[in-house]
């Protein structure tokens, strides 16, 4: 007989567990809320954006650059154009 008194004494605690959160909830809910809207400006958000392609650019010619097959074709076509102009010309 004794779990019903120990069932109620646990009920007890997790609602004050729970009350606890709710009251502190609001608090740091506030919290967060201001740290991002003082943190995450317009300005912020735009020069992370411009990092990120600027990051993105450079490792895309590092992956070109570090391709020699890839160079080796842009050549190619590059000396084909040329040579077709120049047959033109002549």
């Amino acid at each position: 007989m004794q779990l019903p008194v120990l069932r109620i004494e646990l009920e007890g605690v997790k609602q004050n567990i729970a009350h606890m959160f709710s009251k502190n909830n609001d608090e740091l809910n506030k919290m967060v809320q201001e740290t991002i809207a003082s943190q995450l400006t317009e300005e912020w958000v735009q020069g992370e954006i411009n990092q990120a392609v600027r990051d993105c650019m450079k490792s895309a010619i590092e992956d070109i650059a570090n391709n020699w097959k890839l160079k080796n074709a842009i050549t190619e076509l590059m000396v084909d154009y040329i040579e077709k102009i120049i047959s033109k010309d002549s």
